[in-house]
């Protein structure tokens, strides 16, 4: 599992494709989703962000999720 600042690569490590900004895990839901950002966090200030991806993990099905929310 990727942490905060952690780098995320492609062609096994060889390819640094960005960093780790945010990890959701929302655990109602079960949905696990990533925020990466073109630069590393730690030095990186938003308004020098250019390219962000969220890359979701999965969630409950719809029903399930509806059943938590209403309770």
């Amino acid at each position: 599992m990727q942490k905060k600042n952690d780098p995320v690569t492609i062609n096994n490590g060889k390819t640094t494709i960005g960093f780790v900004a945010k990890v959701v895990n929302n655990t109602k839901t079960d949905e696990q989703a990533y925020i990466i950002t073109d630069g590393n966090p730690k030095v990186q200030r938003p308004e020098e962000v250019n390219h962000v991806t969220v890359l979701f993990q999965g969630s409950l099905a719809i029903d399930k999720t509806f059943n938590i929310l209403v309770k």
